[in-house]
């Protein structure tokens, strides 16, 4: 939240995918500050993508619809595709909101958004 905001951070992070939220919780538990900076858009729950997540819980959905047994239930490929949609989104959710307890455990603040690097010697 913004209540934890500081002006200077040890670290900070620029994107809230896997590798960016393993740098960020390592970095806290050895004492450092950290600041996550992650564009996740606001109608998705922070830090579910998008990164390769989505494609694993994709592929993980996929394994569980036996396709051809809903076909031959009758169930065209539309149904089909929106059961796996739902359940994709599902596990994407309840990733998001897995790495949201962690980061607030971590007490690790965070803003939704997008970052710009400066430099203070540009002229």
């Amino acid at each position: 939240g913004l209540s934890m905001l500081r002006d200077e951070y040890d670290l900070v992070v620029l994107g809230g995918g896997p590798t960016g939220l393993t740098a960020a919780l390592t970095a806290a538990n050895l004492g450092r500050s950290v600041l996550i900076v992650d564009a996740t858009p606001k109608r998705q729950v922070q830090f579910t993508g998008p990164t390769g997540l989505f494609s694993k819980a994709l592929r993980d959905s996929a394994k569980k619809v036996d396709v051809s047994t809903l076909r031959n239930m009758g169930m065209r490929d539309v149904a089909v595709w929106r059961q796996v949609q739902e359940m994709t989104s599902d596990v994407l959710r309840a990733s998001g909101l897995s790495n949201l307890k962690a980061v607030q455990v971590g007490r690790i603040p965070h803003l939704r958004g997008t970052a710009v690097m400066k430099s203070d010697n540009v002229v």
